[in-house]
């Protein structure tokens, strides 16, 4: 059995990691782009070092096995790396995607071409088309998605930081392709270990549910350049944070899909959202900072192409995605 994890960054070194302590049978592969090289390099040479966020042990028990102070960490070791998937050395039976939503298109073929047979790819990115991209380049029954609150963020090479166990829904048992036993290499693993795991029969939910957030969270913080708390703090920043989940949160309920929550508690979410990830910094201000490209597109690029779809307009998601384009193409 060898699992595979696409994308280097906070979420994919995670589950190597968290794969690694709970899987002691089979291989474990983080597989990064060229930038992640020092990253790579460092897990392969020292191990991956996770630290715990004061309060995760409130939250995920097992954590206190590792604590031996308010700040703890664990060293996981046998974490296999590659910086290109020909390089893992069996065929993949899990190949689990969490790269970018822009690196799609490009990581799917490289997927298919060292999947085994009877494998299967799981996305847990953000922002919408990403499954889409993967089931056109792997065919029918190779590919699925799950929905994952998992908190992480990198802290520099070989180190991340575990900042909250949250669930991950499957789409299972609706979904004849999640009933693929290759999918048991992650359900079991993150239920061994005492991580929430969860089955869901409208995933889309979910997504657009996760969407509604991300599309006022992300480009909020990423234009800003603050924390997603700090965007609580300021009446103009938490009224535009409001005004963007109502707005994506309309959007869906126009293209009848059902979110987890009642649509008109869009803003009672993401407040609640960005208070309980108070100190995070937001993947899209990273990829500012480090002057990446950013999952705008599949964000809100994708709530605007959505609601363009349906006849109607989004226009504060239309402006963040404007105003993020020209902040990166100003720092390139």
């Amino acid at each position: 059995m060898t699992i595979a994890l696409f994308g280097a960054g906070a979420l994919g070194s995670l589950l190597a990691g968290l794969l690694r302590l709970s899987t002691p049978a089979g291989e474990i592969w983080l597989v990064g782009g060229e930038h992640s090289t020092a990253h790579l390099a460092a897990i392969e040479k020292h191990g991956l070092t996770i630290e715990f966020s004061p309060k995760l042990a409130e939250k995920w028990p097992p954590a206190a096995r590792f604590k031996s102070a308010a700040e703890g960490y664990i060293v996981v070791r046998g974490i296999r790396t590659a910086t290109r998937p020909e390089q893992v050395t069996d065929k993949i039976t899990l190949a689990v995607v969490a790269v970018k939503s822009y690196q799609t298109a490009n990581v799917a073929p490289q997927i298919a071409s060292c999947l085994a047979p009877e494998g299967l790819v799981l996305t847990l990115q953000n922002g919408l088309g990403n499954l889409e991209l993967l089931q056109n380049a792997l065919g029918p029954g190779r590919a699925t998605q799950a929905v994952t609150s998992l908190g992480a963020s990198l802290l520099g090479p070989g180190r991340i930081r575990f900042a909250g166990p949250g669930t991950t829904t499957f789409a299972r048992p609706v979904d004849p392709i999640s009933e693929n036993p290759s999918l048991e290499y992650l359900i079991a693993p993150l239920e061994k270990i005492g991580l929430p795991v969860a089955f869901s029969e409208d995933l889309t939910g979910l997504v657009w549910g996760k969407l509604v957030v991300n599309s006022a969270i992300n480009p909020l913080t990423a234009l800003l350049n603050c924390s997603n708390g700090a965007l609580l703090e300021n009446p103009a920043s938490l009224e535009l944070l409001e005004n963007v989940a109502i707005e994506t949160a309309a959007i869906a309920r126009k293209a009848q899909i059902k979110l987890p929550y009642p649509y008109e508690e869009a803003a009672t979410q993401v407040r609640h959202v960005a208070e309980i990830t108070a100190a995070n910094t937001s993947s899209m201000l990273a990829d500012v900072r480090r002057g990446s490209p950013t999952e705008i597109e599949a964000i809100n690029g994708a709530v605007v192409r959505t609601g363009e779809s349906l006849g109607t307009t989004a226009p504060l998601n239309r402006t963040l995605y404007l105003l993020v384009k020209a902040l990166s193409a100003k720092n390139i």
